[in-house]
């Protein structure tokens, strides 16, 4: 009779050999799809402080050769990437790729300068049919870009509604962007839309930060929010009339004098953003137009309609990348 050998006939041996086989096997499944070490996502070396590259993330280096980098945009709103995908081949001999999906995170030019115009009048208390307020997307919109900012850029912020109040008089950002969030943080729509009144105040804003010497070499740019065509609580003469509302001509930036034309005149950029109503349709038309009027040219780059708010994010970061230069990776 044919000896059996020992560890056939003991069970505890015969279930380790199965489990040594399951564990070999993970091993290698692991192995193959990226091995032990992580990859480092955000890249700290000397080359990761240009703006103007992307980066490997496996090398921590910039990506020269652009066949070595495939991808893959989704968009939405003005020029917008709001995520992307990033293959890179694995340096480790394996000849297999890693993918990479993230959002982007990018930074701000050192000499790029930005004022915001934002209006916070009642009717920025709105909410669309699922409860969320047209406020409290622009406040979360406007957080995002802001947390962007690089200590040189220079930010500033006016907020406006039958007032005008120079939130933030433009400076570094490392200054004032502290103050510039808890701003935007504790906005509270209320009162008319005084359009004009805050065109003539933010033109002064813009002209007192280009005279500053500090700031000879910077690239202004102006971002305009709004949500309604002018209204006063005494409008006089109507260029628009629905029922008991009147778009009042008094508060229209453009007449007398067309005083985002003279903006536009010293140089500056300025980019717009018609934040419509699904609900209210009464000036729907004459607020596209006054905002697209308002912007710079081409629409299509400075110009952005946001239906109850709903894309601001991915507007505002479209403008982002057109004002601050190429993207980086996180």
């Amino acid at each position: 009779m044919a000896s059996i050998a020992p560890w056939k006939n003991n069970v505890g041996m015969h279930y380790l050999y199965i489990i040594f086989l399951l564990i070999l096997l993970a091993l290698l499944a692991f192995n193959m799809t990226g091995g032990f070490l992580p990859h480092d996502t955000y890249p700290s070396g000397p080359d990761a402080e240009s703006s103007k590259y992307i980066f490997d993330p496996v090398t921590g280096k910039r990506v020269e050769d652009p066949e070595r980098l495939k991808v893959i945009n989704s968009t939405g709103g003005l020029n917008t990437k709001s995520k992307q995908e990033f293959v890179f081949p694995k340096k480790d001999g394996k000849n297999n790729l890693q993918l990479y999906t993230f959002d982007l995170i990018e930074t701000c030019e050192a000499t790029i300068a930005i004022q915001f115009l934002i209006d916070v009048s009642g009717s920025m208390r709105e909410n669309d049919s699922k409860g969320f307020s047209k406020i409290a997307k622009e406040k979360s919109a406007l957080t995002s870009f802001l947390n962007k900012m690089s200590d040189t850029s220079l930010v500033g912020i006016r907020t406006f509604n039958n007032n005008q109040r120079n939130d933030v008089t433009m400076d570094l950002f490392k200054t004032v962007g502290d103050k510039a969030k808890s701003v935007v943080s504790n906005i509270r729509p209320n009162g008319f839309t005084h359009t004009r009144s805050a065109f003539q105040a933010v033109k002064g804003d813009l002209e007192k930060a280009k005279a500053d010497p500090r700031f000879s070499n910077y690239k202004f740019n102006l971002v305009f929010l709004s949500d309604g065509v002018p209204e006063t609580s005494n409008p006089g003469e109507c260029i628009t009339r629905s029922g008991s509302r009147c778009f009042a001509k008094i508060q229209d930036p453009r007449v007398p004098t067309n005083i985002p034309q003279e903006i536009k005149d010293l140089g500056i950029d300025i980019y717009s953003i018609a934040i419509t109503s699904s609900k209210d349709k009464a000036f729907e038309t004459d607020l596209l137009l006054l905002l697209k009027d308002t912007s710079s040219d081409p629409d299509d780059k400075y110009f952005a309609n946001s239906v109850d708010g709903n894309n601001l994010t991915p507007i505002l970061n479209g403008i982002f990348e057109n004002i601050c230069g190429t993207p980086t990776a996180p």
